[in-house]
């Protein structure tokens, strides 16, 4: 069974990752926040299930609503420089340097890419992911070490991110955002691999 994040929303949209019920005409979900306008433009292209570890059949057990919203997400291909969660991270960055972003904004966006990198580890260290992706190939164990750089550097960036607004030390926003910058890389680079096994 495939999930396509760029399900096109119509009447009475049902958001294809909470299912809230939102107005028809609303661009984001009233309750996670999922951007419609960008899963419009996502292409409609699946990860291998064997690589994401995406698929029911995993019994993963109960997941945090952040875990699954990263379990779905991996599952489809949505262009970086499209992603709302980079797009987010390149404003907040971006206003940091110009003074144009307030503290708690900046904090809220830094601490959402800090959880996104938590959580995106700890899906991908679970212990059934582990032993799924384990039986399909070495590459495929290459690609989810890959996607595992890349969560953990997005998770150390935002925490050197977030410390900028304590020491005030331009190096922790400046390299605590090539690392975030280079986590979404890795991923991004890392499912266009996986992609390709197919």
């Amino acid at each position: 069974m495939s999930f396509s994040l760029s399900h096109v929303l119509t009447q009475g949209q049902e958001c294809p990752t909470c299912g809230e019920e939102n107005d028809a005409h609303a661009r984001h979900c009233d309750a996670c926040g999922l951007s419609f306008d960008a899963h419009e433009e996502a292409q409609q292209i699946s990860i291998a299930p064997s690589v994401t570890a995406a698929q029911p059949e995993l019994e993963l057990g109960p997941l945090t609503e952040e875990q699954q919203k990263i379990v779905d997400q991996m599952r489809t291909k949505i262009p970086l420089e499209k992603g709302e969660n980079y797009i987010l991270f390149r404003q907040a960055f971006d206003g940091a340097q110009k003074g144009e972003i307030s503290k708690d904004n900046y904090r809220q966006v830094v601490r959402k890419l800090r959880n996104i990198g938590e959580n995106g580890r700890k899906v991908l260290e679970h212990d059934v992911v582990s032993k799924k992706i384990a039986a399909v190939s070495e590459e495929a164990r290459d690609v989810q070490a890959q996607m595992l750089s890349g969560f953990r550097q997005i998770q150390e960036g935002a925490t050197r991110m977030e410390a900028w607004l304590v020491s005030h030390d331009t190096d922790d926003l400046i390299f605590g955002a090539e690392m975030v910058d280079a986590g979404y890389h890795n991923i991004d680079e890392a499912q266009d691999r996986a992609l390709a096994m197919h």
